[in-house]
């Protein structure tokens, strides 16, 4: 079985046990991490304003809290004595290619990426990415030069998790942003072209309560743009050079 770390806030029992009801008869066996709540939390501005510099928008509460849960999950990976495990965000559910996940794990573990990457399962890969020859016979596995923007399913190393909280373990981003920039630097980023896990119908984040995140100033719109034109630049280029 397949260990796999289900954020989920206290005030939503309901949630966790949809998604539990979801992965019911797949090989994973569900822990459920409590979520930090965004509006509980003791933020000063200057956290809040961290994300200014890069999105021209200050942090929601809501993406703190997701971030932190986040980083709660992989910490508790990073301590059980799993090589691979499942981070998952209590709106997933299982979609049937989650029973080729085994097969997904047994495959990188033969790997030399494999004790290195992380694979979201949630969102495929739009552009910028390349068929890996030789071990995709069965599963859509990919390697990802734009890491896809999503936090609600996503496989881990435990290296590539030991890094994230080494580097990332300060908000300067929105968690799936700095997901991105985990690929860009590391280049330890995959996906499947045929999604293992989709959201479930009629649910939204909770750890993410976000409001308007896009209530910005024509100044303000350019860092964003400027940040999405860096990461798609530097994929371009990891794409055509390696």
């Amino acid at each position: 079985m397949i260990k796999a770390y289900v954020i989920n806030l206290d005030r939503s029992p309901d949630r966790y046990k949809q998604c539990q009801q979801s992965f019911l008869h797949y090989p994973l066996e569900l822990t459920r991490v409590s979520a930090v709540d965004g509006a509980d939390m003791d933020i000063c501005q200057e956290d809040l304003d961290k994300l200014l510099p890069l999105h021209g928008r200050p942090f929601q509460a809501g993406e703190l809290g997701c971030y932190h849960s986040h980083l709660k999950a992989l910490k508790q990976f990073i301590a059980s004595q799993e090589e691979f495990a499942l981070v998952l965000e209590d709106d997933a559910c299982a979609s049937l290619n989650l029973q080729k996940l085994p097969e997904l794990v047994k495959m990188i573990s033969d790997e030399d990426f494999g004790s290195s990457c992380m694979i979201n399962l949630a969102n495929t890969p739009r552009k910028y990415f390349k068929r890996l020859r030789g071990i995709e016979a069965g599963v859509p596995i990919v390697r990802t030069f734009r890491f896809p923007i999503s936090g609600m399913g996503i496989l881990w190393s435990k290296f590539a998790a030991s890094e994230f909280l080494r580097l990332h373990s300060v908000p300067i981003l929105p968690v799936d942003c700095a997901f991105r920039e985990l690929n860009r630097t590391h280049k330890n980023g995959y996906g499947v072209t045929e999604r293992f896990i989709e959201g479930s119908t009629g649910l939204q984040s909770e750890i993410g309560e976000f409001g308007n995140r896009n209530k910005r100033s024509i100044t303000q719109g350019w860092r964003l743009k400027a940040w999405r034109f860096k990461h798609d630049f530097e994929a371009g280029r990891q794409y055509l050079f390696g």
